[in-house]
């Protein structure tokens, strides 16, 4: 007697989408974060989806996920600027089907303003002071900024170069300088502006190349 039997084998072959986002923009030393969703996988059997996420950095991360969760975010820091092509590698453990997505995003060093000074120190009112302002790097272009003399006067600022303002009362003023680039990032610079009270003048000026990010400018009386 012979007996058949008959056996069904399946064979399964999945097509995996993967989506990425990333933000379009970022800053060394400051975390992006990474969101990464998944589409297309099999069975709901027991094991991991497996993702490898490469950021061009020379930096490599794997993920683990159950298969049910077809979402993942991950945080990475980028130390030098580029802008970098970022890929996440998707395997279904079930089919063995993969899949791939990627989103590049610009790296820009921090906003930062190389100095902002101001001379004459001190002088007789009305003072003519002219404000210097060094180059302006990091970021991302184009920059806008506003220097504020302290006394309700302003002029606006979007690159290296020089600011003339004409002290004609006798008081303290702080000079602030802000500077924002095209995403937001603000960084203020103030210079403290000192006028009057003679006596004790002498060694105030004296002493401010001393005290970093302060510029004592005084004004006295004719």
């Amino acid at each position: 007697m012979r007996v058949t039997k008959s056996v069904t084998i399946t064979t399964v072959t999945g097509v995996l989408t993967v989506t990425v986002s990333l933000p379009a923009n970022g800053y060394t030393g400051s975390m992006v974060i990474l969101s990464a969703k998944w589409t297309g996988v099999t069975y709901p059997l027991d094991g991991d989806t497996k993702g490898v996420i490469n950021w061009d950095d020379g930096a490599s991360d794997t993920i683990l996920m159950p298969i049910a969760n077809t979402n993942y975010s991950i945080s990475h820091t980028y130390s030098a600027t580029g802008t970098k092509a970022v890929s996440v590698v998707v395997t279904d453990p079930n089919s063995g089907a993969t899949g791939t997505g990627s989103a590049s995003i610009t790296i820009a060093a921090p906003l930062s303003v190389a100095s902002f000074t101001a001379s004459p120190p001190s002088g007789p009112a009305p003072l003519a002071v002219t404000f210097t302002i060094g180059t302006i790097s990091g970021g991302f272009t184009p920059y806008t900024g506003t220097l504020a003399y302290g006394d309700g006067a302003s002029d606006p600022v979007s690159a290296a170069g020089t600011k003339a303002h004409t002290y004609v009362t006798v008081g303290t003023f702080t000079a602030t300088l802000t500077v924002t680039d095209a995403l937001g990032a603000t960084i203020v610079s103030r210079s403290k502006i000192m006028t009057g009270i003679e006596g004790i003048m002498p060694w105030i000026t004296a002493l401010a190349p001393l005290v970093a990010g302060i510029v004592l400018v005084t004004v006295t009386r004719r």
